[in-house]
């Protein structure tokens, strides 16, 4: 890649690199490197295409940052900024055309401002689109809500699960239970009904209890079992 470096291009890249940058570790500024600008350009010319040439270490230097700590900065030769710019170049003219609309890393005029800037209307979108679906009026059967009262009431689901597979809001869930809870008070075969489920829900609960303590006695005597087998064996 480097054997496309030409005079013209690195001419082009002193001409639009800025001279007000920090130097780097050959202190070397844009000015004084255009002094000689014509043999300095041609021996790097030849240095690239023999492969001959080597960048210099960066600089490093450290800038605050807001939270106190600092950050490291590596500051390149004037020289390898050129060359570094060449190469920019040169890859951009490759990879720019095959590369989507919606990719933003790196690419000229669509950096991370631009980046940001799209994310935020997509996420403004996706928030007003909610809020519309939310606004929408959505037709329950009454057995589709005592199914979804069932789960939370009887088999103890959590909104979070329950909302996730069904696709009904927290809000509703919440407002289906309380109407439970209110006919309760009403209607003795609802309140028999509602009894049940909270019923079922205690012995669903008693069995995950014996589940995990059968568990925990299964893995501590096979632990004890591998203890007694170790201490035979010694003997």
């Amino acid at each position: 890649m480097l054997f496309f470096c030409n005079t013209e291009i690195l001419k082009q890249c002193h001409k639009e690199l800025d001279g007000n940058k920090a130097v780097g570790i050959d202190k070397v500024t844009k000015a004084e490197y255009g002094e000689h600008l014509e043999e300095n350009i041609t021996n790097l010319v030849e240095r690239l295409k023999n492969k001959a040439y080597k960048p210099l270490p960066s600089l490093r230097v450290y800038i605050p940052k807001s939270n106190g700590k600092m950050r490291p900065l590596g500051i390149a030769s004037y020289e390898d900024k050129i060359v570094q710019l060449a190469v920019k170049k040169i890859l951009e003219a490759i990879y720019e055309p095959r590369s989507l609309n919606c990719m933003y890393g790196f690419r000229p005029n669509r950096g991370l401002k631009c980046y940001n800037k799209v994310v935020t209307i997509v996420a403004n979108k996706i928030k007003t689109m909610r809020k519309e679906v939310l606004i929408m009026p959505q037709n329950y059967t009454p057995e589709f809500k005592k199914k979804i009262v069932r789960l939370h009431e009887e088999e103890g689901r959590t909104y979070k699960s329950i909302t996730s597979e069904y696709g009904v809001s927290k809000a509703s869930i919440s407002k289906w239970c309380s109407q439970l809870r209110e006919e309760c008070q009403t209607s003795p075969e609802i309140k028999e009904e509602y009894d049940y489920m909270k019923e079922m829900l205690k012995l669903r609960k008693e069995n995950e209890e014996l589940r995990k303590e059968n568990l925990f006695l299964k893995k501590r005597r096979h632990s004890l079992q591998k203890k007694s087998i170790r201490g035979l064996s010694v003997y």
